[in-house]
């Protein structure tokens, strides 16, 4: 439900902005930023985090074991080839780079305004 809430907020956000000819760049950027990240933490919740919280067979998902990928497009290219376990590729390309931008941005990586998407995600580092 609050997931469902979250969703709604932000779409909102997003067709508020649109209405209104927006706040500039660095606005669109943050809501179309937040957007991603809030629709990324509901991809990792339904497919990562059984695995990867506390108690799962993976790997905690933290800044340093991030850091191995060196930026958000390895980080991304794993993620898609060999995600979820049970099912790698089994997501739309989209959620794969929702929930990189979420990776990243918990682990405090995600420079302000920027949106994973394959023209952004090798500029992003995870070091």
């Amino acid at each position: 439900m609050q997931r469902l809430l979250v969703l709604i907020i932000a779409v909102f956000l997003l067709v508020s902005l649109a209405a209104c000819g927006g706040g500039g760049a660095a606005e669109d950027g943050a809501a179309a930023q937040q957007a991603q990240v809030s629709n990324g933490q509901t991809v990792y919740t339904d497919s990562c985090a059984e695995c990867h919280d506390a108690g799962g067979i993976g790997p905690e998902l933290d800044a340093a074991t991030l850091a191995t990928y060196g930026t958000a497009e390895e980080l991304n290219t794993y993620i898609h080839t060999a995600m979820p376990l049970d099912a790698p590729g089994s997501l739309t390309d989209q959620q794969y780079f929702d929930v990189t931008a979420y990776l990243v941005s918990q682990a405090g990586k995600l420079p302000a305004d920027v949106v994973i998407n394959a023209d952004t995600s090798s500029t992003v580092p995870l070091q």
